[in-house]
């Protein structure tokens, strides 16, 4: 921990410092992805734009893998008292509290600005399925809240892993046999449906195959193996961690030369719809060993990536609400060269942040801070 000062340690007390850097990088790939559509979509090159929504798409699979790598450590830790309902829903509780309350009140948002005043009830009511994850379950993802697709997916996860695993060990499995059986289900079957929709309906394209509930688990559960790596053998978890980043650079490099030299219609392509969405949250899994073993340097680097990634989740929200209001009142094909596109990119991420920082403080926090109240705070959990 060379170069850190004693208010960068304070600032990592409870945290793991290389899981801050893969969320905050994940999210700012977002941002830059759905920055750059707006802003750079008039200008040539339209290979850049198309690379950096690349990347947009491998930062929501990264948190994917992170969700189930912190996710999974907690369920592996709460282990036999899963059996009982008392700490499937102490699970959950915890869970809500971190997630629902800002995710409300940006669903909200969404509500009332899109609709009119006058309007405002008859959304509310078009828009209920939202309120309860359902609105991808099954089907394709409406366009209202676009970015809440993957948000359902995780919800949907935190419901049914340990509702799963919870039967297999009144059944008398053990914890390690109940969470083994649930990464082969909760991996094969969503293969197996992305496949035979690709095969048999042909019609159907990538946005259904991508934001769909029942068709994503999986992505969730590459995060999950990590955890049980970490969980069940640390040692070779530490020692495999520089081969597990070259199998990840490896993969994430065959990934970007199928989408673009290999010139396929990512849209209506079986193998992007089952191996691509199979094999991106996989690469981002196979980059937790590493992080999560990466050393801290550099106090300006570690307060940024404290920053963004304490804002992650807010970040995430608020993105297309600001861009939003941006495209509403700013016109970014107004004659803008590089540099002018690139200044509205960069407003735009600054002003990402400074929303983040309000959603963080007013909601996100408190909510935080009753989760930790009802029920203390222990190892990785903080950092989830």
């Amino acid at each position: 921990m060379s170069h850190v000062t004693a208010a960068a340690r304070g600032t990592l007390a409870g945290r793991n410092y290389g899981l801050d850097v893969l969320r905050s990088w994940a999210v700012l790939f977002v941002l830059l992805s759905h920055g750059s559509a707006i802003f750079f979509a008039h200008l040539s090159h339209r290979k850049l734009v198309d690379v950096l929504g690349w990347l947009g798409f491998v930062g929501v699979e990264l948190f994917f893998a992170l969700s189930g790598f912190l996710i999974g450590g907690i369920l592996l830790r709460t282990g036999q008292q899963l059996r009982d309902i008392s700490g499937i829903y102490g699970f959950w509780r915890k869970r809500w509290y971190r997630t629902l309350p800002n995710y409300y009140v940006y669903l909200v948002l969404h509500v009332v600005l899109i609709y009119t005043l006058a309007g405002t009830p008859r959304g509310l009511v078009e828009q209920g399925k939202y309120f309860f994850f359902l609105q991808g379950f099954a089907w394709q993802h409406p366009g209202f809240f676009a970015e809440a697709w993957s948000l359902a997916i995780e919800e949907w996860f935190y419901l049914l892993t340990p509702i799963f695993v919870a039967v297999l060990l009144r059944l008398g499995c053990s914890v390690r046999t109940a969470f083994f059986a649930a990464v082969t289900v909760f991996i094969s079957m969503p293969l197996l449906m992305r496949w035979g929709l690709s095969v048999f309906h042909p019609e159907l394209t990538l946005e259904v195959h991508r934001k769909t509930v029942v068709l994503r688990l999986d992505g969730i559960m590459y995060g999950v193996v990590a955890a049980i790596a970490f969980h069940y053998w640390p040692e070779l978890f530490k020692k495999f961690r520089w081969l597990c980043l070259a199998f990840s650079i490896a993969l994430f490099a065959a990934i970007f030369r199928y989408q673009f030299i290999g010139q396929v219609d990512i849209f209506h392509d079986v193998r992007f719809n089952t191996l691509v969405l199979a094999g991106t949250p996989m690469a981002g899994a196979a980059l937790v060993p590493f992080f999560f073993h990466l050393s801290p340097r550099f106090a300006p680097v570690i307060q940024f990536h404290f920053l963004t990634a304490r804002l992650s989740y807010s970040l995430y929200l608020c993105n297309l609400l600001v861009l939003s209001f941006m495209v509403q009142h700013l016109n970014p094909k107004a004659g803008l060269d590089w540099v002018g596109a690139g200044l509205l990119l960069l407003l735009f991420i600054s002003a990402c942040y400074a929303v983040a920082e309000l959603s963080y403080r007013w909601v996100e926090k408190p909510g935080l801070a009753l989760r930790d109240r009802s029920a203390g705070t222990h190892g990785l959990h903080k950092a989830a």
